[in-house]
């Protein structure tokens, strides 16, 4: 599917001819960290990867979205084949299938019988990943007068869970109950879900499937979260607030901010270090070559600038 009109284009912008820069619009970070990113990404060897990409789905998610399932995690695997060293595993449907196939095929699984780590009772709109197992759901879009229609979001959630399986498999270690600070394999909940929100958003961009997706960071009552707590992601290492979705937004504008200032690779290099036995803050200084402390600093000042200016502009 061609993307339609959209606001977001890969483009080098002034503001970020030195890395780290505070005073920038948001889309003048997005448009750049898209263009680094795709830069890396076009170096990628275009060969067939060894690795198999498993699907499980249900037929009553239909032919269109099992084919865009598919499709999409193929070329997941192989752009990111070099990265990775277990075959990945992607269902799709209710739980309850969830469950089934598992058990069926000697998956991994929780203690509830699923991969989520609770026993997801409403699950329209659930997703998630453990180990090599990425389950995304049951829709991918809708069905509006007999076309399938692809949802952005939905499409997002798809490639979101699917490289929570690629870094997982770069960094295994933690496995899915990631040790709290202090331990050598803490990673901050910001750097887990920010990695899922940017490369869930960069790859069906990069696919010329849909524009790149973001958003404004509402809590449950539809109010503009504070800039206090977002611009500060030494909070944002630790779930405090499981529904507010703060560590998702201050997680992917922190990849955007790296992004933008010194590309992709780095960002895959923290995961790649980290498995090498390097702590987040070591790994994270080596491949960004600058201080967990320097960065935040910086961050918190470039995010409150965003907050005077339009968030989105």
């Amino acid at each position: 599917v061609a993307v339609k009109p959209h606001r977001y284009n890969p483009s080098l912008s002034p503001a970020f001819a030195e890395p780290w820069p505070t005073n920038v619009t948001r889309k003048e970070m997005i448009d750049t960290a898209l263009f680094k990113s795709f830069e890396f990404l076009d170096t990628m060897p275009e060969v067939p990867c060894e690795l198999e990409v498993n699907t499980y789905l249900q037929e009553s998610m239909g032919a269109d979205q099992i084919e865009l399932i598919q499709s999409t995690s193929r070329r997941m695997i192989e752009l990111f084949c070099d990265y990775m060293s277990e075959d990945l595993h992607v269902i799709g449907g209710d739980y309850d299938f969830v469950k089934e196939t598992v058990a069926k095929e000697g998956l991994w699984s929780d203690e509830f019988g699923g991969i989520c780590g609770y026993d997801v009772k409403f699950d329209l709109g659930t997703a998630c990943a453990a180990y090599d197992v990425a389950w995304i759901g049951q829709q991918v879009g809708t069905i509006r007068r007999g076309t399938f229609v692809p949802e952005p979001a939905r499409v997002t959630y798809v490639t979101h869970e699917l490289f929570h399986v690629i870094h997982d498999d770069i960094d295994p270690k933690p496995g899915p109950n990631i040790p709290g600070p202090g331990s050598p394999l803490f990673r901050p909940v910001w750097l887990v879900e920010g990695a899922g929100q940017y490369f869930g958003s960069i790859i069906p961009k990069y696919l010329e499937m849909q524009d790149y997706q973001t958003y404004l960071p509402y809590d449950l009552n539809g109010q503009l979260l504070k800039v206090d707590s977002l611009s500060n992601l030494k909070k944002q290492e630790v779930v405090r607030n499981r529904y507010s979705g703060e560590h998702y937004y201050a997680g992917l504008v922190a990849h955007e901010y790296i992004a933008a200032s010194i590309g992709l690779e780095p960002l895959l290099d923290i995961w790649v270090r980290m498995d090498k036995g390097d702590s987040f803050e070591i790994a994270f200084e080596k491949a960004t070559k600058i201080s967990i402390k320097e960065f935040y600093k910086k961050f918190a000042e470039m995010h409150e600038n965003l907050y005077e200016g339009e968030l989105v502009e």
